[in-house]
């Protein structure tokens, strides 16, 4: 039996606990808060973690890349991976201010936005040092994000073809075509557990027994309330990320419960989900140029199961910036 006694600290909730000695590289459900937490591989004592080795990645220059080197920039991952919170969890306590603690649980949330609120300088610093350490990211100027002017009004996705995505807008059954060379992007999501969804209060009324003057016993009622989870929304949800003019970005965001699979003709399967993993297919197929992150292409091959979970509004809202940042960097908003 194997011995447990390397310890783990949550990123989320800063609880310890242990795994198996010599283990191999994966995730663990922190025993306190049920978040999973990344675990690296545990090499024998002696022999130095061997890394993959991967191609050089270079970002495009698109306006902003020339920004003074005082100016705010943000630091991203190149690609979705999961990042080891004691390796770059240091590099973000340096420069962030933040505890080592709260470094930590920045990585993890941040799902692939490390550091942000610096100076492009301070950002490539930390790029080096996140190289060093076997991360490869970017420094990124703020100012070259460009901002959600909004969300799409969409009631469901009626089709798709080698032309355009085809999408109802309103209940009168009015359809849109939206060409594939304006989207630049694309994320597929689903919550990770009971704590995406959030906690709301169920009302309780208990019954005490009391004594009543006169009367003899009676039944005093208390109303309390006690914690109770919702029901989390189990269907995975996909954004689009649409370039408008002037490079700014807009989103299309739907359910797999909102398509007209009808359109997939023959090809149709008996489940929702396996009908969404055909529709996303037929996104990469069609729009090879956008950036869709391991998550989406995963979802896109039938592996639904390996859809990026995110924990929560905060994580959903940094997992959409970053894929915009790596649009950004690739110069998919560059054209018109």
């Amino acid at each position: 039996m194997a011995k447990l006694d390397d310890q783990v600290e949550c990123p989320y909730c800063g609880a310890v606990f242990e795994v198996p000695q010599g283990g191999a590289a994966g995730e663990r459900t922190c025993p306190v808060c049920r978040a999973s937490v990344a675990i690296s591989a545990q090499e024998p004592s002696g022999t130095a973690p061997e890394r993959a080795l991967e191609e050089p990645w270079e970002p495009a220059a698109p306006a902003g890349f020339g920004a003074d080197e005082s100016a705010p920039a943000l630091v991203c991952c190149v690609r979705e991976e999961k990042v080891n919170v004691f390796d770059a969890g240091p590099l973000v306590e340096e420069f962030s201010g933040l505890t080592a603690r709260d470094a930590r649980r920045r990585v993890v949330q941040g799902k692939g936005i490390l550091l942000e609120d610096v100076s492009l300088a301070v950002a490539r610093t930390v790029v080096e040092g996140l190289g060093a350490r076997g991360i490869q990211a970017f420094a990124l100027p703020a100012a070259a994000v460009p901002a959600v002017e909004r969300a799409l009004s969409l009631v469901r996705v009626y089709g798709a073809d080698e032309r355009a995505l085809h999408i109802q807008t309103d209940a009168q059954g009015t359809v849109e075509s939206v060409p594939w060379a304006k989207l630049v992007a694309g994320t597929c999501v689903r919550p990770a557990s009971l704590r995406a969804a959030g906690m709301e209060l169920e009302a309780a009324d208990t019954s005490v027994p009391v004594v009543t003057a006169g009367l003899g016993f009676g039944l005093l009622r208390r109303r309390r309330y006690r914690r109770k989870p919702r029901r989390p929304a189990l269907e995975a949800k996909v954004v689009l990320v649409l370039r408008g003019r002037a490079g700014r970005a807009y989103l299309l965001p739907f359910a797999e419960g909102q398509v007209r699979y009808a359109y997939l003709g023959e090809r149709m399967l008996p489940s929702q989900e396996q009908n969404l993993s055909l529709l996303l297919g037929d996104v990469l197929d069609w729009c090879g140029e956008a950036f869709f992150p391991a998550g989406f292409r995963a979802a896109a091959r039938g592996d639904m199961a390996s859809a990026t979970k995110v924990l929560g509004k905060v994580e959903y809202d940094n997992y959409l910036r970053w894929t915009i940042c790596c649009a950004v960097v690739r110069g998919l908003f560059s054209g018109s």
